[in-house]
């Protein structure tokens, strides 16, 4: 009888489908609630003017940079990490800082990793994650940044480089590590304006 048992669940683990690159393992924050009502998930982003920008009223902390930080503030010689604590969903919180001048912040190094981290953690009391300017279109195999520039840096937490679907990407707060989320996602966000 054990010896049934046995096979049955040896067999049963090795039946099991491998694990799929298409299959949705990221971590879900919280629940149902939190979600964009309507989100879609887009496989390019905005470009159309932000003429009726409502700015955001939420807590956030803001850092002056300069070119000596690194790749940061591409083409200007200083710029402004700006941290918001209001949770939204990705494209949202693009819009946001396109709004403010801006765009969600690119990350070319680990030292810029470290500030945007930083910035991040200050604005972000009591939170685990950050959106940053890193994405995946559906139609790509390759993450890219906001900008439309390749990434030239990535931190990704073991195994969080997905490679089919649509997948943003956010900054771990404790530990600068990248994690792959559902753009619907409702996290603070991290612009470079």
């Amino acid at each position: 009888m054990y010896c049934l048992l046995l096979i049955l669940l040896v067999g049963t683990l090795y039946a099991q489908e491998p694990e799929n690159c298409c299959q949705d393992h990221s971590k879900e924050l919280a629940d149902s609630d939190s979600q964009e009502n309507n989100c879609e998930m887009n496989d390019t982003l905005e470009t159309t003017s932000m003429g009726n920008c409502q700015l955001e009223q939420c807590h956030n902390v803001t850092e002056e940079v300069n070119k000596q930080s690194g790749d940061i503030c591409p083409g200007k010689s200083t710029c402004h990490l700006q941290a918001f604590n209001c949770p939204r969903g990705f494209w949202w919180a693009q819009r946001s800082c396109k709004c403010h001048r801006g765009k969600l912040s690119s990350v070319g190094n680990s030292c810029v990793n470290n500030q945007v981290r930083c910035v991040a953690q200050r604005a972000c009391t009591n939170q685990q994650y950050a959106w940053i300017g890193v994405w995946k279109p559906g139609n790509s195999c390759t993450y890219k940044n906001v900008d439309g520039r390749g990434l030239a840096y990535t931190n990704f937490a073991c195994g969080q480089r997905r490679t089919c679907g649509v997948w943003c990407v956010a900054i771990n707060l404790s530990n600068g590590l990248w994690y792959t989320f559902n753009c619907c996602t409702h996290l603070p966000y991290v612009c470079t304006i």
